[in-house]
């Protein structure tokens, strides 16, 4: 199904690079992180009292489905690939003996646990207890015999510089961030990331092949 891309506002694209050069100075950057408002289908980012980033998207119909709780650094990742043009969304899942469906989100048509936990080819990423809880604690990377035939977070970085390309001079992006810039942005909020998580989401096998 396509994906709505809404144009980004001069305001969220401060709000996001501005929390990224906090990140890197190793400065507290949830106060920027939550000026972020109507990035795409990204409706709100608040900070909670347990520390966590509450990150409300809307549906591709416009509903309002509840926050996914996720940590800064993983926040951050979301805010930037979003930038221009990879709008969250929701793929819903309708699993046997569960009543509804479960909505997984994606992000520059990934999903978004497989981008956190930089998931290889043949490794599946297990949510917790409760799937809108993406913070790395929760989330476990499996080895599995049948799985993605490739790694997650190439793809999605492909995806986030050809919407760059698409829409970062019409919409006055390339202006205040370069491609290369943008570029090393993305790979900047991948490494703030394992830097603090990777423990949390690397397999016994990986481990033990490096």
């Amino acid at each position: 199904m396509a994906k709505r891309h809404l144009k980004t506002t001069p305001e969220n694209v401060e709000a996001v690079l501005s929390a990224y050069r906090l990140a890197v100075a190793g400065q507290p950057f949830h106060e920027e992180l939550a000026k972020v408002r109507s990035l795409g289908s990204i409706v709100e980012v608040k900070h909670t009292p347990d520390n966590a980033m509450a990150v409300q998207v809307r549906t591709l119909k416009g509903e309002l489905r509840s926050p996914r709780k996720m940590d800064c650094y993983g926040a951050l990742i979301l805010g930037v690939l979003s930038l221009p043009g990879g709008s969250p969304y929701f793929n819903p899942d309708r699993r046997k003996g569960f009543k509804g469906e479960l909505h997984y989100l994606y992000v520059c048509g990934q999903p978004i646990v497989r981008v956190l936990a930089d998931a290889q080819a043949g490794e599946k990423v297990e949510y917790g207890a409760d799937h809108r809880d993406l913070r790395p604690s929760t989330l476990r990377v499996v080895p599995v015999s049948r799985g993605r035939s490739s790694a997650t977070r190439p793809e999605a970085t492909a995806e986030a510089l050809r919407n760059y390309d698409a829409n970062a001079a019409k919409w006055g992006l390339a202006g205040i961030l370069s491609r290369d810039d943008y570029a090393a942005t993305i790979e900047g909020s991948y490494r703030l990331f394992d830097q603090r998580h990777a423990a949390y989401l690397k397999p016994a096998t990986r481990e033990a092949a490096e």
